[in-house]
């Protein structure tokens, strides 16, 4: 003889309803993680993109910067050879005068002309 009888029909009603409200809650439970995850990765795509962007406009600038700088430079050094003979130590000294005012310059200009601050660390400027 079983412990829990379903007699009436209010009874067997009552456990239906009772299974089905319990599966449409997890459904609702599950659905709404899996839009809460397609948007929480859509908004974190869209700031990662939106950091890239920034951190590619300042790396831009830094570049269009350095090479407006070199561009200058020379100029400034083949003027200088053509009218006053300009020294390769004077050249330096314009070099490290240059480097203390803008160190993340260094790694540009010993690209271009290793030997110009004669193995000199960014630090010994």
């Amino acid at each position: 003889m079983p412990i829990f009888q379903l007699n009436t029909i209010q009874k067997k009603i009552a456990i239906s309803s009772t299974c089905c409200m319990i599966l449409i809650g997890l459904c609702v439970i599950v659905f709404s993680w899996f839009s809460l995850s397609a948007l929480a990765a859509q908004s974190a795509e869209e700031l990662l993109v939106t950091q890239n962007t920034m951190e590619l406009t300042i790396i831009k600038e830094k570049i269009s910067e350095g090479l407006l700088c070199a561009n200058m430079l020379s100029t400034y050094f083949s003027a200088n050879y053509q009218n006053h003979q300009l020294s390769r130590d004077d050249a330096t000294e314009l070099l490290k005068q240059i480097l203390i005012i803008n160190p993340e310059y260094f790694s540009f200009f010993i690209a271009f002309e290793p030997n110009a601050l004669l193995n000199l660390s960014r630090f010994q400027i």
